[in-house]
């Protein structure tokens, strides 16, 4: 099961690890929140001439929906007939996540199936066709997770498959495959669906759910979401937290080659969608896009992305001078000032996806559609609460559970693999503030990489472990957040270790009497959807 690497500061330490079979059960997912809609002054909301908007799909004109669901008809039908056309809506899922595929040296069909070569069992990453010199070995996309990468790179790709949207049938003269002929697509945008608030369906927008329309998808989780839940799918009060509290990298995620990984918003609101509430095809990067309901889900993500630019600029984000991966047609414009660097195709580096409207697009955000104040966030959630404020070991509730109690996944009650460490408490310090602290936890590169929720704990040495105790869970609770597992090694990389940060507990701590004092840190993990053993779990401690 392996041990704990390291402690947050160079003291002894004592490790154990308990492990219960079978499983305990999946994750129960309760989402309930009530949001008080408030005005976000933010220049989202408007756009300079010849800038196109990006609009809630619900709030979609008949005709808009018409056109958007044409394009995306054109772009099926263009991979039914050919499942290497760069255009078609197969190869634009495949930038997602197809690192490698095999195609006919003059450009398909040919009789093989429409599904990537790296993830097919039958072939895999060392798959080579027969005659090989018939084929050329192509590199449709690698998405980024779990690092700074992972909104920069998810809003490139939607750059260019908006742009194709658009091209698909500027006329409105084409005939698709239902047999219906136009709207133009000259201004169709990717809609957003803002799933932290009711769905206008059982448990999506209706023009999901919908069996004759090009944007439903068979292979999702289709069960009405139980009756009389206002928010179902994340507390508005932590997607509204992290926006505007939260710095870069704790929002956005990490740089590669440093200490850290996963952002606050990738771990607790994107993946438990993919994995929990969507499921499906949604639940593996390698098959996501294939549900037309990724492209919506992901545009609202950017919105958000959006809005945490216009409130703290870009300024903090790192990796700008990184290349994103993904082979793009050659006949769709690209932003301004792109390079597409050497190596793998790009689509040019971060720092060009920056200004949505250099792009040409922005956000129409209505009321209902707007963030909730700082100022509602701080009374929510206590952070003004002179009574109880949410210093952690202090308080009744920590931070993280404040921001749970309104939505979104909880923390399980029935762990399948608990790992704990003793560790000591740094001192207190005047520049304690620019110290991080993480909890790690490594996947063994030997092991299929599944997807799990890891929920971290840091208590008092005297106190008993007990996460199905509400006051404990509540009170305890230091972080948490879900890696989406690929299934494989990602992208044939080291697998990157789920990586939650702590460093509001643990200087909390420090600062409040227990410096010095010894506690232990529990590592909560939850598998999904089965279990599996891990490399060496740590907490380690980030020096400035």
């Amino acid at each position: 099961m392996g041990t704990f690497a390291a402690s947050l500061t160079p003291s002894p330490v004592a490790a154990r690890s308990t492990r219960r079979l079978p499983w305990a059960g999946l994750l129960l997912i309760v989402f309930v929140a009530v949001l008080t809609a408030t005005l976000l002054d933010s220049a989202i909301a408007t756009a300079a001439d010849g800038v196109l908007k990006r609009r809630n799909i619900d709030n979609l004109t008949p005709e808009e929906l018409a056109a958007y669901e044409h394009a995306i008809q054109i772009l099926k039908d263009r991979s039914d007939q050919n499942p290497y056309d760069q255009t078609g809506f197969l190869w634009q899922a495949w930038v997602h996540n197809c690192p490698a595929t095999w195609v006919p040296n003059d450009g398909g069909p040919d009789d093989r199936s429409q599904a990537c070569d790296f993830w097919e069992p039958e072939r895999g990453p060392f798959y080579q066709p027969d005659p090989v010199d018939a084929y050329t070995r192509l590199h449709p996309g690698m998405c980024e997770h779990g690092k700074d990468l992972f909104l920069p790179w998810h809003r490139a790709e939607f750059y260019y498959f908006e742009k194709i949207l658009q091209a698909a049938d500027p006329d409105g003269a084409v005939t698709d495959s239902r047999g219906l002929t136009g709207p133009s697509t000259s201004q169709v945008t990717v809609p957003y669906w803002n799933w932290i608030r009711p769905p206008s369906g059982d448990r999506y927008p209706e023009a999901f759910e919908n069996p004759e329309s090009p944007l439903y998808h068979e292979n999702r989780a289709r069960d009405p979401i139980a009756p009389g839940l206002a928010y179902p799918f994340a507390s508005p009060y932590l997607v509204s937290y992290m926006i505007q509290f939260l710095e870069w990298p704790e929002f956005g995620g990490f740089e590669r080659a440093m200490q850290g990984g996963y952002g606050l918003f990738e771990a607790v609101s994107h993946n438990p969608m993919h994995s929990l509430y969507m499921a499906g095809d949604m639940a593996s990067p390698s098959t996501a896009a294939l549900d037309p309901g990724f492209f919506s889900f992901h545009a609202f993500i950017d919105l958000l992305y959006e809005q945490w630019i216009q409130i703290h600029g870009a300024d903090s984000i790192t990796s700008k001078e990184i290349f994103l991966r993904g082979d793009q047609p050659d006949d769709v414009a690209n932003p301004p000032d792109f390079n597409p660097g050497q190596g793998m195709p790009s689509m040019g580096r971060v720092e060009l996806y920056l200004d949505t409207a250099n792009l040409g697009y922005s956000y129409e955000i209505d009321e209902a559609d707007q963030l909730v104040s700082r100022e509602e966030v701080e009374r929510v959630l206590g952070l003004d609460d002179r009574e109880d404020p949410p210093i952690f070991g202090q308080s009744a509730r920590s931070l993280m559970s404040r921001l749970l109690q309104g939505g979104g996944y909880q923390p399980d009650e029935s762990p399948d693999i608990v790992l704990t460490i003793e560790t000591s408490i740094p001192m207190p310090s005047p520049d304690i503030a620019q110290h991080r602290f993480f909890a790690l936890l490594d996947r063994n590169p030997e092991e299929a990489d599944v997807s799990y929720q890891m929920d971290v704990y840091l208590y008092p040495k005297q106190a008993p472990f007990d996460p199905a105790s509400r006051p404990f869970r509540d009170r305890y609770l230091a972080g948490t957040g879900v890696h989406w597992g690929t299934g494989s090694v990602h992208h044939m990389e080291e697998p990157t270790p789920m990586t939650i940060e702590i460093s509001r507990p643990v200087r909390d701590l420090a600062q409040n009497g227990s410096g010095g004092e010894l506690w232990n840190v529990s590592l909560a993990v939850s598998v999904l959807p089965s279990l599996t053993t891990f490399g060496e779990p740590s907490v380690v401690h980030v020096t400035p």
